[in-house]
């Protein structure tokens, strides 16, 4: 008609042309999607005002969208139909913790069957695993600086566990109480907070013993100080104290013996630890000599070592060339 027009602008365009099946590419601007059809005329692709999408035969798919308009771009994983009933897809996106608030990248897994696993959140404060309320609101948290934090929901217990899933320890989120279920192994040493050594020449002042019980060691200057102080950390049945003592020291008379012990001088627990004969008169001769204090409780204690004359006639002697060493630690049984 004469002075008449029609709109004829392209809304869809297919590739290849006017293709209906097989693989193509369909462009449709009046719904702004672009949808991708394989040779099997199945679609595997999808770009909409939605988001992208790709598919496979399967039942699962990658979906990446702008869920909330600033906060970043989310990635959907929809797992396999096989798996079971798929109630809401995996989910990558940007998300706050649940403890610090700290802004960083979440990755909540999919619901499979009813079934929610824990949202896991990373960012410069740490690590967060966070359970969801329906399995008792289970938290986890690993900082980045400050050691290793284990939270749990309301009455919630703690478990380590081996290999096979049998509980090993177990803490209670009601009382606090740890339960250690044996058999178990494990080694621990106490040294930190008790006991470095105590080495020290002998004393200007010749130091000298006919006593047959053990007696005091004098130190330098013929001041007794020489002794090792300190603090036990475990208890009777968990550590015990091991000694060590080296030193020398002579006989004015041969046919002569002496022995030495290390004794606390505040419980008066105690143990022999070395002894020597002297078949030459004024012979130095060095000992040394390693034992055990057992069965003492938790506590302070002040070591020292002490000697005796158990046989013989002669005076055991130490002077300033006999240099003493005494070396006391904690150690688990």
């Amino acid at each position: 008609m004469p002075g008449s027009w029609s709109n004829d602008a392209i809304t869809t365009l297919v590739i290849p042309t006017r293709a209906t099946t097989g693989a193509r590419l369909v462009i449709d601007g009046t719904t702004g999607s672009i949808l991708i059809y394989n040779s099997a005329n199945v679609l595997v692709g999808q770009l909409d005002p939605t988001g992208l999408w790709i598919y496979d035969a399967d039942g699962s798919y990658v979906h990446i969208f702008d869920e909330n308009p600033g906060d970043g771009a989310v990635a959907q994983f929809r797992p396999p139909s096989s798996v079971g009933t798929i109630n809401a897809p995996a989910q990558i996106g940007v998300a706050t913790d649940p403890i610090t608030g700290g802004i960083g990248t979440s990755f909540i897994g999919a619901t499979i069957n009813g079934n929610s696993p824990p949202g896991v959140y990373m960012n410069s404060q740490g690590l967060f695993l966070d359970a969801p309320a329906a399995t008792g609101g289970g938290l986890m948290v690993a900082y980045a600086d400050a050691g290793v934090v284990i939270q749990t929901g309301p009455n919630g217990d703690v478990e380590l566990q081996d290999q096979a899933g049998t509980t090993r320890i177990s803490v209670s989120g009601t009382t606090g109480a740890v339960t250690v279920n044996a058999p178990i192994t494990y080694q621990t040493r106490y040294l930190g907070n008790f006991f470095s050594s105590n080495n020290e020449i002998g004393p200007a002042v010749v130091n000298s013993t006919t006593s047959a019980s053990f007696a005091n060691v004098f130190g330098a200057g013929g001041v007794f100080a020489f002794s090792c102080n300190g603090t036990k950390q475990a208890g009777a049945a968990t550590s015990n104290l091991l000694c060590t003592v080296s030193t020398s020291c002579f006989s004015s008379a041969i046919n002569t013996a002496v022995e030495w012990e290390v004794r606390d001088l505040n419980s008066g627990a105690n143990a022999v630890i070395t002894s020597n004969f002297f078949n030459v008169a004024s012979d130095h001769r060095w000992m040394s000599g390693t034992q055990l204090i057992t069965g003492v409780p938790a506590g302070a204690y002040n070591i020292a070592p002490r000697w005796r004359r158990s046989a013989g006639a002669g005076t055991l002697q130490r002077q300033s060339d006999d240099r003493l060493t005494l070396l006391v630690q904690e150690i688990h049984v």
